[in-house]
């Protein structure tokens, strides 16, 4: 290992090495503390023979009329207290430094993590903000439903498919088939223009969805009844907003939601459009949400079909 890969393993690992540090450190300073404790006792029996000796020093020279002033008494005691300082230096010093050094390596260590921190956020951020400009983009030139493509994985699963066999145009058989995810976007977006909402924990600005339950079999519960809910409500208020509905499923509205809706008229339904095979999938945990693809009433294209209608034809197809 060259000197340049030393620099590199430590310029890497220098907040594991510092922390580990610390604490090897600080076991060494607490073994270094035991062990001078047991060198203490010596050295503190030692300051009070010496103390011992000044004060029968001074009761001495008191009763024979010697000489043993307050300044040489100060003295005398200075000069123990000294040396006992040292005796303890040299019992607790290893440790003392240890723990110095402990607490030196942990700040340190905690500083240059911060400065990782702040240096991931910031990266983050800059990633962030590139994600956002990219799904603008996506969302400008290619419609929503292609970022939630993106943004969500793709998977690919086998769905049975009912076909017109070539022989008998009357007859149907059934067939299997795997599914991009893609294929069903695209399909949706082409046939629908853009009414089809994707119901699943992230939102398309990347928010919870506030209705979400990670109990599958009560979510596909609750927009069914929600769908039965609001064919009372069209029957009684006449006409209904798409982004009413949307709201209530916890996804964001879109200004199209809000000029589009259902208008009351003998045989008209609200449907969510919920395609019995992708329910079952995202029941499975197979995929991560349900396309609902609302049949809301609209203009009429050039044939006079409103799209409501386009959409009832394509669902009963899709489910014979």
């Amino acid at each position: 290992m060259g000197f340049s890969s030393v620099v590199k393993f430590l310029a890497k690992n220098s907040t594991k090495i510092m922390v580990g540090g610390s604490i090897v450190t600080g076991v060494g300073g607490a073994i270094l503390a035991a062990v001078g404790t047991t060198k203490v006792g010596p050295v503190l029996d030692e300051h009070k023979a010496e103390m011992t000796k000044i004060e029968e020093a001074e009761k001495l020279a008191r009763e024979n009329g010697e000489e043993y002033s307050e300044r040489d008494i100060r003295r005398d005691k200075m000069k123990v207290f000294g040396k006992t300082f040292l005796g303890l230096g040299k019992c607790y010093g290893g440790a003392a430094a240890c723990v110095v050094v402990s607490v030196g390596l942990n700040l340190g260590a905690h500083k240059l993590k911060n400065r990782t921190i702040a240096k991931t956020a910031s990266m983050a951020a800059g990633a962030f903000a590139t994600l956002t400009g990219y799904r603008k983009s996506v969302i400008s030139e290619d419609g929503i439903e292609r970022d939630r493509h993106h943004l969500m994985n793709a998977v690919n699963h086998k769905r049975e498919l009912s076909v017109i066999n070539s022989d008998s145009k009357s007859k149907k058989e059934t067939v299997t088939k795997e599914v991009v995810d893609e294929d069903i976007i695209d399909l949706n977006i082409d046939l629908y223009n853009g009414f089809v909402y994707y119901f699943s924990k992230y939102n398309s600005d990347g928010c919870v969805n506030p209705e979400w339950d990670d109990n599958r079999d009560i979510l596909i519960a609750q927009l069914e009844a929600r769908q039965k809910w609001y064919n009372t409500i069209l029957k009684s208020r006449d006409l209904i907003f798409l982004d009413e509905i949307v709201a209530d499923c916890g996804m964001n509205v879109t200004q199209s939601s809000r000029n589009e809706g259902w208008k009351w008229k003998e045989g008209r339904t609200v449907s969510f459009g919920m395609d019995k095979d992708e329910v079952e999938l995202f029941r499975q945990g197979k995929v991560d949400g349900i396309f609902l693809v609302f049949n809301v009433d609209g203009k009429p294209d050039k044939n006079g079909r409103f799209r409501a209608d386009i959409i009832s034809n394509y669902l009963e197809a899709s489910n014979d």
